[in-house]
């Protein structure tokens, strides 16, 4: 052992005298145990206390414990030393201990636990086994890192099968629930929480704000409450429950449970009062079919995801901190600890207090799990280091306390209950000026301090003083960093005040810069260099600063010179941060790529070599493309496409057809016979198509085909599973063709009649499935196309392509949820599918970004390039803008809340160009194409065309309004910006349309844009520096509103009696606009002269009976619509009628789809009278 390292430590072992007043823990010194082979000597710089270490303190423990032993099992600490023969871990390591020291995989048989089985962690120096550590996340302070081990992986291990968009059931405010509640948040899990007070509630509903917000329960004032969750979720039930209370609560947990479900049993705080339902336990868990199962803390496993998961999203824990005492008021502490716990007059203080309060409240049945507290005294130096007893829980128990000390081994010290400011501190009430004020008085006293600097930096910038924000930043990169966390928390600050930044900035900038490079000069070796360059490189890589990224790379082969992996890499970011062809970075992106050619770094085996080869590509360098060609630089797309171009090869696609035989039935075999049957109808539906055929002839198609179809899967080829497939889908193809040029859904309904009849012969075709959703899209039955999504079983960044097919306007036809089959899992909720497939986005583009920052460990250099683009592409998808403003039409429409504020800030900036300047990857080729894009066709509405900017533009004005109404964060800082981009496209002389109406919208969408787009005006000027002229403009703003409403034609509207679901989009649309009228109205009102608030009034009130109109009316058709009707429309033509009903099933199984019409348009109707006027 190194003559640095002490021989003696500080720990804090039990008394084992369970008298009350007695002291419970006492400070020893003691020999420091030694350093074996495979052992790690840690320094703890912060222990956790939780209330099962005073428990145990108390002989409250139900097992046996070591006698005298080290209390604690939550710490963070250092690598000081390690045995000759650790491969896991090195000097300087941030690292935890196991809880379970013997749970590696969560399938050992044996067990150790931490200060009961085996000596804790309350300790200045601790030595452990390397297989019973695993290391920290780099970025946390030491008083947040060390609440992972129990907390943390508690947590992490409860809410373990829940997939995004899903809701839990989160009982409690204390450690364990509180750092789940954050995860959850993070994960985009639906979170309702539970407590028996209000005010505890709605303190964590303000702490913890979000796109969705948290839904409260009070358990004390509801007794039934389980009854309140299966409110919430409209009957469903949670996905998941992190049960707390034990005995008391397990069988109503388990009744708010969807079927199917899971319960994370985590506590047993109300055990002692006896079983309450006992009886219902077994027939509860049976019948819902409950997955019930124990969370013991979680395994080495458990505790390595942990760690990785908070490395990529960057979560704090400062919030969860109170107060700090010192090391030897250990003792103190727990008995702080267990008198909040057992005393009826007594619970732990609230966070951020200056002193203790005597006067506390007492705890509560469930919620007896306390905020943590924090012990020890303000650092006499910046670096000191801290030992800390923290907040935290363990077993259900409640976190609390956590020690603080300078050295660990110094004398006692002050108390010091206050902590750092944090930014969020003063974010939510917006008084940064305090925050700033603050700063500087702990600055005063602590010259220099990087956490107290940069949090003032943020300030600065949150009131706009950049000039002295960069001053201070500057005062940060004079200052020595002594851990990376000096580095990464400044660099942060400023990524952050730069992410509404358009474009977005591809670096830090060079105060930044100059920081890491003062940081690499500093160290003394040159393992160290090469991991703070490392470390740099990747959160370049993961925030897509590229510049960055690219000077991360020149130090690191500077460092590594003969490293041709570091070569490639820095070969590939210069070419993808230049412009142009001439700019100085393309030009050494060509030097460099022609050096490796030249050298011959293809001959090095396993050196992946593409980038060279990637570079002529992009650059068009054909001289240097032939070269590589046929060789290792020559293994990439690009290098193929691009040869490809320069040598002028051209794929055809004129979808010509050749002339097609067909043989006489019976000479040759039956598939022989198909297929040559199949290529005829394929010719002669392209020439209809080219020739403009009138209806007459594509009827008389349609139905050849439908017979032919009905032949392919009965008499002719009943095992073949393509043949039915062709000729059914040109039989579609056919009947769509009827639809655009008639306007008659009885087409939509006899296409989508044959799809499920193909789907019931083969339940395999894909195409049919996908043609499905269109066709039920199109025929405004919400349900059903949900259904068919559904069970496309659609992949990860498929959304993408082919998710426009639902989530363009699922708010316009369907937006609450539906029920098919008989269970309640068999539920689909529009606004948590939405949100599913819009956080594909996000975790696709960090999936592709870590598989970026990690190019220098895995060596493929070649997927550079490639990954870039695609997080481009899922960045700047016209698709993924869709999705997000549906699912905020879907919330206000369902909930009357707003929501996806991460999923638009992980867009880029909030700024318009980000909506509007985007890559459409929409795949309408998706099915089948015969020459005629049935996909299209049927995403359009009549001559519109999908939807498009001026779609984005009139769907962001009626979000903006709403959001300013009701006080939300818009998805654009300058929504006035909007405004003037409808006002050019309205009045733009070159549109088509005699109306001006733009074409990637229907005319619902035009009517009622029109009306958000007057509203959003009326918002603008409703501001106290208009109120000189704010009158004059109000009323010409209410009058343009009030003709935006005449031209709804709602009168004509009310009198229509649809078949199925024809006008119910409008019935969505304009009940969404009148529900954003009438809170905007009440919002300007206080704001506007008595005259100008009586119009307004007026329109309000307008805007209320037209939205009861409408809910009238949906009443209306709601009880009208029969499974004869549908019947009836598709009789309308009665040749393809006659076709459908000679097919296998006859008019039964028509009757069968046609009763499932109705009850899917019987559903869309019943959902507009579930929307209310807020």
């Amino acid at each position: 052992m190194s003559a640095s390292i002490p021989r003696t430590r500080q720990a804090g072992r039990r008394t084992d005298d369970h008298t009350q007043g007695a002291a419970k823990v006492e400070i020893v010194e003691e020999p420091l145990p030694p350093l074996g082979q495979y052992s790690v000597l840690i320094k703890n710089h912060a222990v956790a206390l939780n209330y099962r270490d005073a428990n145990i303190a108390n002989g409250g423990n139900p097992w046996p414990v070591t006698s005298r032993g080290i209390l604690c099992n939550d710490a963070a600490g250092e690598v000081m030393a390690v045995g000759a023969s650790v491969s896991l871990f090195r000097i300087g390591d941030r690292v935890g201990a196991l809880n379970d020291t013997e749970n590696m995989t969560g399938r050992e048989t044996a067990r150790s636990w931490l200060a009961a089985d085996e000596d804790g962690v309350l300790a200045d120096y601790v030595v452990f086994n390397e297989n019973k550590i695993t290391k920290l996340p780099t970025y946390l302070p030491w008083q947040e890192a060390c609440i992972i081990p129990c907390a943390g992986v508690t947590a992490w291990s409860a809410l373990r099968g829940l997939s995004i968009g899903q809701t839990v059931l989160i009982q409690g405010t204390g450690g364990v629930a509180t750092f789940a509640l954050k995860l959850a948040r993070a994960a985009g899990y639906s979170v309702i929480l539970s407590s028996s007070s209000d005010q505890k509630l709605q303190a964590m509903i303000e702490r913890f704000p979000g796109p969705v917000p948290i839904r409260a329960v009070n358990y004390a004032a509801m007794p039934d409450w389980h009854e309140e969750v299966l409110r919430l979720t409209d009957g469903v039930g949670v996905d998941l429950v992190l049960e707390n209370g034990g005995s008391q609560t397990l069988v109503k947990s388990m009744k708010c449970t969807r079927r199917g479900g899971i319960v994370s049993q985590v506590g047993y705080l109300s055990d002692r009062e006896g079983w309450s339902g006992l009886p219902e336990l077994l027939s509860t868990l049976i019948d819902r079919r409950i997955q019930l199962r124990g969370i013991n803390c979680g395994s080495r496993i458990d505790q390595e995801e942990l760690v990785a998961a908070l490395e990529a999203t960057r979560l704090r824990f400062d919030d969860i901190i109170d107060s700090t005492y010192s090391l030897q008021e250990s003792d103190k502490a727990l008995q702080y600890l267990w008198e909040g716990r057992q005393s009826s007059g007594r619970s732990v203080p609230k966070a951020g207090r200056e002193s203790l309060s005597e006067s506390k409240p007492p705890p509560s049945a469930l919620d007896l799990f306390q905020t943590p507290t924090y012990f020890g005294k303000q650092r006499e130096t910046r670096r000191s280091s801290s030992l800390l007893i923290s907040p935290r829980r363990s077993h259900s128990q409640a976190h609390v306390s956590v020690l603080e000390a300078s050295e660990l081994g110094s004398h006692p010290r002050e108390i010091n209950m206050a902590r750092y400011p944090a930014f969020k501190d003063y974010e939510k009430k917006r008084n940064f000026h305090d925050g700033i004020k603050r700063c500087n008085e702990l600055l005063a006293k602590s010259l220099g301090d990087i956490q107290l600097l940069t949090t003032k930096f943020r300030l600065l910038h949150a009131v706009y003083n950049r000039d002295e924000a960069s001053r201070i930043l500057e005062e940060i990169a004079t200052i020595q960093p002594h851990e990376l966390q000096d580095i990464i928390a400044p660099e942060q600050a400023v990524v952050d005040s730069q992410r509404n930044v358009y474009p977005r900035p591809s670096t830090a900038g060079p105060v930044v810069a100059k920081m890491w490079d003062t940081a690499i000069k500093g160290s003394t070796t040159a393992e160290q260099k090469l991991d703070i360059a490392s470390v740099r490189f990747e959160r370049a890589v993961l925030d897509d600063r590229l510049v960055d990224a690219q000077q991360a790379l020149i130090q690191l082969k500077a460092l590594q010179p003969r490293n041709r992996v570091i070569y490639m890499a820095h070969a590939a970011f210069t070419q993808l941060i230049s412009t142009s062809n001439e700019d100085l970075q393309a030009r050494l992106a060509m030097g460099l790529a022609r050096k490796a050619v030249k050298e011959g770094f293809d001959g090095e085996k396993g050196l992946d070599c593409r980038v060279p080869g990637q570079i002529f590509a992009s650059q068009g360098a054909e001289k240097d493309l032939e070269g590589v060609e046929g060789g290792r630089f020559g293994e990439s797309k690009h290098v193929f496409d691009a040869r490809r171009k320069m040598k002028g090869v051209v794929v055809k696609a004129d979808g010509a057809v050749a002339k097609v035989e067909v043989p006489e039935s019976g000479t040759v075999p039956t598939q022989e016979w198909m297929s040559a049957e199949i290529g005829s109808l394929k010719q002669t539906f392209t020439d209809l198509i080219e020739s403009s055929a009138r209806i007459e002839a594509m009827r008389a198609f349609a139905t050849n085909a439908i017979c032919l179809f009905h032949s392919s899967t009965t008499t002719l080829s009943a095992n073949a599973r393509r043949s039915p497939a062709e000729v059914c889908f040109l039989a579609i193809s056919a009947l769509v063709r009827m639809f655009e040029q008639s306007s008659g859904p009885q087409y939509l309904l006899h296409s989508t009649y044959l799809a499920e009849t193909l789907l019931r012969h083969n339940e395999h075709i894909h195409e049919a499935r996908l043609i499905l959703v269109y066709l039920y899209m199109r025929l405004n039955l919400g349900s059903l196309a949900m259904k068919l999504f559904d069970s496309l079983s659609v992949k990860e960044v498929q959304h993408d392509t082919i998710g426009h097919v639902l989530f363009s306007r699922l708010s316009m036809v369907h937006p609450h949820v539906t029920h098919w089959g008989n269970m309640d899992d068999d539920a689909m909720l529009p606004f948590k599918r939405t949100a599913h497939a819009l956080n594909v986005y996000m975790r696709c583009e960090e999936k592709l970004a870590e598989n970026e920052a990690s190019v220098l460990s895995h060596g493929q250099t070649g997927m550079i390039f490639d990954l870039q683009e695609l997080r481009d592409a899922l960045r700047t998808s016209l698709s993924r803008r869709t999705m997000l403003l549906e699912l905020r039409r879907i919330a206000r429409i369902t909930k009357g809340v707003i929501g996806g504020e991460e999923a638009a800030e992980a867009m880029g900036p909030l700024a318009l160009e980000t909506w509007i300047e985007t890559k459409d990857t929409r795949d309408f080729d998706a099915a089948f194409d015969y020459g005629y894009d049935v996909e299209r066709v049927l995403h359009r509405h009549g001559s519109e065309e999908i939807p498009g900017r001026a779609w984005m533009l009139f769907a962001l004005a009626a979000d903006s309004a709403w959001c300013i109404a009701t006080q939300n964060s818009t998805l654009v800082t300058r929504p006035e910006e909007i405004l003037h981009q409808i006002y050019e496209i309205r009045n733009n002389a070159e549109s088509p349309a005699a109306d001006g109406k733009p074409q990637d919208l229907t005319g619902v969408e035009y009517l009622a844009g029109n009306v958000s787009y007057h509203t959003l005006t009326l918002l603008t000027y409703a501001h106290p520096a208009h109120m000189d002229y704010m009158e004059s403009i109000g009323v010409d703003q209410i009058t343009a509103i009030n003709q935006a409403i005449d031209d709804l034609a709602i009168d004509e509207l009310m009198k229509s009696s649809d078949s199925l679901a024809e006008r119910l989009p409008e019935h969505y649309a304009y009940a969404d606009v009148f529900n954003t009228l009438a809170i905007v109205c009440r919002f300007v009102e206080i704001k506007v002269p008595p005259s100008l608030a009586k119009q307004l009034g007026q329109l309000q009130a307008r805007a209320k009976r037209l939205f009861a109109g409408l809910q009238r009316h949906a009443t209306e058709r709601q009880a009208a619509i029969k499974q004869a009707g549908a019947r009836q429309l598709m009789e309308q033509d009665q040749e393809v009628w006659a076709a459908l009903t000679g097919m296998s099933g006859g008019l039964k199984a028509l009757d069968g789809f046609c009763e499932e019409v109705a009850i899917s348009t019987k559903e869309g109707w019943e959902g507009m009278l579930k929307i209310k006027v807020l």
